[in-house]
């Protein structure tokens, strides 16, 4: 005989493999209606007479873009979690990056991270991960702002003075948060009326002991990493089409970032929003939808797959640090 609680499970469990399912046929159905609109053999020609030195480059960057986010999970890892060894930080990293590959949102991140450091409680880890994920979001979003304002000046809907202005903005408000975020300490007190978290003293310390110095580095390697990632889809966007329209590019590839970063959740792995704002975008600069697409597959195979499949090849050799 089932009692509510039963029922709430049930139900709950049913909540999540229908949005499971919905998101699956979202990004299939994006996909599919992207390919539907490009024509196919554009996108072969494209690829066939591609400039691999600027591919290759771009993979490369892979290594730095890895290496950012290193130091930016190191950092907001040993602020909540004490006694950490490299190896499981790295280890946690490309699990992390192994789960998330292919969840919604990539919540898979936050349990694959939790494998690899199994002395620290669920708690700890998902703490240091949404931290880890707070500064690049920031920054992505006063980067898309200001992106938008750019691309309405190209598209003459803006006075030239209002994107420098905008730009402005963005840039001071990167330096106010730099010298503020360790304010977040003002939601403890919100925090200790939740019963799971209120007794997570350790937790609530690391949080109530962000100061400056934290947050400066954070913003300062976020930076790094935000454009990193922009950069190697420029360098893509180039290799497709043969322009060094650099600039344009740049813009492209912070529009991508921006939209995958606001609706990435409605699909497994931004398939197919990514894509979509790849076409979108570079067509709104003068770019072949053909070219486009093609750059957002690579940026993915460069920065999602060969990442997600060392993480995988991690976890199937059995390594562990503890």
């Amino acid at each position: 005989m089932y009692s509510l609680e039963t029922d709430k499970i049930v139900n709950n469990s049913s909540g999540k493999i229908y949005t499971l399912i919905a998101k699956i046929a979202i990004s299939i159905g994006l996909i599919v209606f992207l390919i539907y609109k490009l024509d196919f053999s554009g996108i072969v020609a494209a690829a066939r007479n591609a400039d691999y030195s600027l591919i290759a480059f771009s993979f490369l960057l892979m290594f730095i873009n890895i290496s950012l986010q290193y130091i930016k999970w190191k950092i907001s890892a040993e602020q909540v979690m004490c006694g950490l060894e490299k190896k499981q930080i790295l280890l946690s990293l490309f699990y992390g990056l192994s789960g998330g590959a292919f969840t919604p949102a990539r919540l898979g991140e936050y349990w694959g991270r939790r494998l690899a450091i199994k002395n620290k409680t669920l708690i700890q880890v998902t703490t240091a991960t949404l931290l880890d994920k707070l500064f690049p979001m920031v920054i992505v979003i006063l980067s898309g702002v200001s992106g938008i304002a750019w691309l309405s000046f190209i598209q003459g809907k803006f006075a030239s003075y209002i994107p420098v202005i905008i730009t402005g903005l963005s840039v001071i408000l990167v330096f106010v948060i730099t010298g503020t975020a360790h304010k977040i300490s003002i939601i403890i007190p919100l925090l200790k009326k939740i019963p799971f978290i209120k007794k997570q003293d350790d937790v609530l310390q690391s949080i109530n002991n962000l100061d400056r110095k934290f947050s400066a580095k954070m913003v300062v390697v976020s930076v790094l990493f935000v454009f990193c990632y922009i950069f190697q889809f420029a360098l893509l966007f180039a290799a497709f089409s043969h322009d060094f329209l650099i600039g344009r590019y740049i813009l492209a590839g912070i529009m991508v970032m921006f939209s995958k970063t606001l609706l990435g959740a409605v699909s497994i792995s931004e398939f197919g929003v990514r894509e979509g704002a790849s076409v979108y975008f570079l067509g709104l600069l003068g770019g072949s939808p053909e070219i486009a697409f093609n750059a957002s597959v690579f940026i993915f195979l460069i920065n999602v797959a060969i990442p997600s499949l060392v993480g995988m090849l991690l976890m199937m050799a059995g390594k562990n640090a503890r």
